[in-house]
């Protein structure tokens, strides 16, 4: 009769000390999208690559204008045209429509890099707020919702907003825009 009753105290103790442990494990998740987007310097950066891809725009337009008239003026006096003034057009329609090509994908590429370069600073600032706001609520694990790296987020504590206001951003409720800046 004692034994059942030792094994029955030892497997209640067991349970607690799991359930214990289980609750000492919290769990939250972050949107770092959402965060980054609410800074105020966002919004600085946002400006600077749209004035980016304006001087890209007029590159591209220019280039396109040159191909555009080259190529009216081939189409208008081809019949006249000695074989070497037809070969030396097309050659130059050609190295055009390389040029146009070579801007789109640049442009791409430098946009790209540019945006990076200027949301690193950020996605730091972003990272230590969230570390700080960890270590304050002794959790052991954040997920970053917006990567995609949680699988499954129902339950665990969103401390979305606990990041901001670590970074010194009003909380909007959700589906209003911030007032711009």
């Amino acid at each position: 009769m004692k034994a059942p009753k030792i094994i029955l105290s030892l497997a209640a103790a067991l349970l607690f000390n799991l359930s214990t442990y289980a609750q000492a494990q919290k769990i939250g998740h972050v949107n770092s999208s959402d965060v980054v987007t609410a800074m105020p310097q966002r919004d600085s950066i946002k400006v600077q690559l749209e004035q980016l891809l304006e001087f890209f725009k007029k590159e591209l337009a220019t280039k396109e204008s040159e191909y555009t008239g080259t190529l009216n003026k081939y189409k208008a006096g081809i019949s006249t045209m000695s074989p070497m003034v037809k070969e030396a057009t097309e050659a130059k329609l050609v190295a055009l429509q390389e040029e146009i090509n070579t801007i789109q994908q640049s442009a791409q590429s430098q946009l790209q890099e540019q945006e990076q370069k200027m949301l690193e600073p950020l996605q730091k600032k972003v990272k230590d707020a969230i570390d700080k706001v960890a270590k304050a609520g002794k959790f052991a694990y954040i997920f970053d919702i917006s990567t995609g790296v949680a699988l499954y987020h129902e339950g665990g504590i969103d401390i979305t907003d606990l990041v901001k206001k670590e970074l010194g951003i009003a909380a909007v409720a959700p589906g209003i825009a911030p007032a711009a800046k």
